[in-house]
């Protein structure tokens, strides 16, 4: 894999609700940290995902009968792996791409739909 050494010093993982009211303030330490680290080897990389169907929802999805039950782990892990070996510093997998699309092509609109 050209571009990635397979070290990664600190990785930040967020989940629901907690990824929703956080991804402003993750987005813009990504922004800072890249700057802050632009005269050294370093890189930082910001992975925007969907739902993932990891198992560790303990079967709550299929209780709840929701019948998405998230992006396959293996599909993030080629999409994220793609990105780092391209040097793509800010990607969003599957349905987050819409989700992000929608908020920079009208990002008022688009905090109004997410917070009424």
């Amino acid at each position: 894999m050209s571009g990635f050494n397979g070290r990664m010093k600190q990785t930040i993982t967020l989940t629901g609700n907690e990824a929703k009211d956080m991804l402003p303030a993750i987005h813009s330490y990504s922004i800072s940290m890249r700057y802050q680290l632009k005269n050294t080897s370093a890189k930082v990389f910001e992975i925007i995902l969907p739902t993932v169907n990891t198992g560790l929802e303990r079967g709550t999805r299929a209780r709840r009968e929701v019948i998405y039950r998230g992006l396959a782990t293996e599909e993030v892990a080629v999409e994220t792996m793609k990105a780092l070996e391209c040097d793509k510093f800010e990607h969003a997998i599957g349905q987050a791409k819409n989700l992000l699309e929608a908020a920079e092509s009208n990002p008022e609109q688009f905090f109004n739909q997410m917070n009424h």
